[in-house]
């Protein structure tokens, strides 16, 4: 998972990191955990960050994959 570029595409989104966990389902400590590598990424939760923050299918695979 490449962390800091989900954190800067989330920036960039103009999200805020509540906005962003409430948008995969989770919540904000839940979701800085997962960004801080703690716990992973569900495929749910991928699919639903790759839908909230507008995600090619390349960006996705690039942020959870990598």
């Amino acid at each position: 998972m490449n962390a800091e570029a989900i954190r800067k595409k989330i920036k960039d989104s103009g999200l805020t990191m509540a906005e962003f966990a409430h948008s995969i389902g989770v919540d904000r400590s839940s979701a800085f955990r997962k960004l801080n590598g703690s716990t992973e990424f569900t495929v749910g939760e991928a699919q639903k960050a790759k839908e909230a923050l507008k995600l090619t299918e390349s960006e996705a695979a690039s942020f959870f994959l990598a």
